[in-house]
């Protein structure tokens, strides 16, 4: 099994969801996206991923960097896709995090946060069942290698619309157009760029994990709350725990010029 720890950077786009996803608006522009089509180059265009499970198929994008061999790039891309496969079948999540206020403002604060996520680590059993077709799922930019792969599993098919700004951008990425998939909690994980691409993706994945096991259950274990001639102060800690099963990434998006990673990403909550 294995235990992944997030930076505490990732509370602060968290934060920014809980108060984003209280205003609802629709920008009449919006428009649809046919997802699920073209090849992995045409997707790459945009840096907007799909790869929605449908016909009792599972796809998922493995992420490699670069390397001297092909060979090693698929590899490494198929170690990833088995870890997504890994956690739709079922992953464990702890979340903690602590704030600090001072009376001195902005500049006086703490946020922090440890999420570790516990899922099977034996990727060997499904790296040996991904299928992917060498001349329409990969792609390979100068920072990272794509691979579509499929997996053959009992999932339903998630349809729903998806649909984009007008500056091109996924709609639901500020929360404005999260889709509504029936049993499925949905929600967006967030990661700032890291050096290699795939470890923004991987780490963006993560963050959608935490925030689905936040949404469903959290606890403030301790609070304080003072006040003082220069203002108020104080501290909360929480604590959330859950399991999901069938977490699925919907899409993700490479945001041009900075290149964070966001996800969009599904699961049903376990009993």
């Amino acid at each position: 099994m294995n235990n992944t720890a997030i930076p505490a950077g990732i509370i602060f786009f968290l934060c920014f969801c809980v108060l984003s996803s209280c205003v609802s608006f629709k920008n009449p522009s919006d428009t649809p996206v046919n997802a699920g089509a073209g090849t992995m180059k045409e997707q790459s265009a945009s840096g907007y991923w799909v790869s929605q499970p449908s016909g009792n198929t599972l796809t998922v994008i493995g992420v490699s960097s670069p390397m001297v061999k092909r060979d090693s790039e698929l590899e490494a891309a198929k170690e990833d896709a088995a870890r997504k496969v890994s956690l739709f079948n079922g992953v464990q999540g702890t979340i903690e995090t602590f704030s600090k206020s001072g009376s001195a403002g902005y500049f006086d604060f703490i946020n922090q946060s440890n999420v570790n996520l516990v899922y099977d680590t034996n990727y060997d059993k499904y790296i040996s069942q991904l299928k992917f077709d060498p001349d329409k799922d990969v792609y390979k930019s100068d920072n990272a290698v794509f691979v579509r792969f499929t997996y053959s599993t009992a999932v339903d098919d998630m349809q729903y619309t998806s649909v984009t700004d007008t500056n091109g951008n996924p709609g639901w990425v500020n929360y404005r157009n999260l889709p509504q998939i029936s049993g499925y909690n949905v929600a967006v994980g967030f990661a700032q760029k890291q050096r290699w691409v795939k470890d923004t993706i991987s780490k963006s994945v993560d963050a959608a994990v935490a925030r689905m096991i936040e949404d469903m259950s959290t606890r403030v274990e301790a609070s304080d709350l003072a006040q003082s001639g220069y203002g108020s102060s104080g501290t909360i800690s929480t604590r959330s725990e859950g399991k999901l099963t069938d977490f699925v990434v919907l899409e993700f998006w490479v945001e041009p010029g900075t290149g964070n990673v966001y996800t969009l990403a599904a699961a049903k909550s376990a009993m």
